[in-house]
């Protein structure tokens, strides 16, 4: 058991480091870098193992607590890689955050609205819509968003000229490569959810904790590698970008987990403790949003080391793990 899982999280690791990389020199050759494509590219690229990873819990192991879990738990995850950002980089983080960053944060804190919001209803109210549908219509509506959500982006951002390759062929080994990437993920993640999915079930850790604690946590690190490897080089805007883009991709999930659920995935009982993690997840986010728009730099209490809000994460972050394992 564990050593499936410590196989299979290596395997998944490395392949979305990989991913990533290969993902971002796909989009710098093909001229297609910058605006829209650029931005759903890398959002894929990270969140391919959160993606593949949860439809897996859902398809083989029948436990979209798991799903949710990873999902929810790799935007409260996602959001604490801020803070080892903020402690890299010289003035913090959120000062040098911009406005696209903002939209970003609201878009997060709204598509997770329409995914939370349903399971609340439906658990402590009983209320359903269209209960007759192959999958939640709320699921649509998460769908229909994320588009909305790109042609904004695509709207408003400027692309950047880009020298274009000649021929497509400097590319076919690249596009094998970033291909194969993928398969090793899918590959790896059946086993990865399998071992998790009997982790939950022997230590009787509840599997949204599970899939919170150890599935968000070995799917999100690609996503560390690239703001960790951005903020490196000065480009906060750009880590600060990756992880807020990768976590609307990550809500994004809940419309392909309903997809290959055999029930209205959003109108399970099961997902009780799910509400919890994705309450909290959107609480992060709020704070994230507080320190952008205050512009909040390291405090001389934190020894300018930390600004404010990340202290303020960190313990979010703790108390929601703390909650959603109580809750299970």
């Amino acid at each position: 058991m564990w050593y499936e899982f410590i196989l299979s999280s290596i395997s998944v690791i490395c392949a979305g480091f990989y991913l990533t990389k290969y993902g971002d020199e796909i989009s710098e050759k093909s001229g297609i870098s910058g605006g829209f494509i650029g931005f759903f590219l890398l959002a894929l690229a990270t969140s391919l193992p959160e993606l593949i990873t949860s439809i897996s819990a859902v398809v083989f192991q029948n436990a979209p607590e798991l799903a949710f879990g990873n999902i929810f738990g790799s935007n409260l995850f996602n959001i604490t890689i801020l803070v080892i950002v903020d402690y890299l980089s010289k003035n913090g983080v959120f000062v040098k955050a911009g406005r696209e960053n903002l939209v970003s944060i609201a878009y997060i804190i709204i598509i997770s609205l329409l995914a939370i919001i349903p399971v609340i209803l439906y658990i402590n109210f009983g209320i359903g819509f269209f209960k007759q549908l192959p999958i939640n219509i709320e699921s649509i509506f998460i769908l229909f968003f994320y588009l909305f959500i790109l042609m904004t982006f695509k709207q408003s951002s400027e692309d950047v000229p880009v020298e274009k390759v000649k021929s497509g062929e400097k590319l076919l080994p690249v596009y094998a490569k970033f291909t194969l990437s993928a398969l090793v993920i899918v590959f790896a993640g059946f086993f990865l959810t399998k071992s998790v999915d009997s982790i939950a079930i022997t230590y009787n850790l509840g599997k949204t904790f599970a899939g919170s604690m150890f599935l968000a946590f070995v799917t999100s690190l690609p996503e560390a590698t690239v703001s960790i490897s951005a903020v490196r080089i000065g480009a906060i805007e750009m880590a600060v970008g990756n992880v807020l883009g990768s976590n609307v991709f990550n809500v994004l999930i809940v419309f392909f987990a309903d997809i290959f659920s055999k029930r209205q995935i959003l109108y399970l009982q099961e997902l009780k403790s799910s509400i919890v993690t994705g309450l909290f997840s959107i609480l992060i986010a709020g704070v994230c949003l507080y320190g952008i728009i205050k512009k909040s730099g390291k405090s001389k209490f934190l020894f300018n080391k930390l600004s404010g809000p990340s202290i303020f994460i960190l313990i979010i972050y703790a108390l929601g793990m703390y909650f959603t394992y109580i809750v299970k």
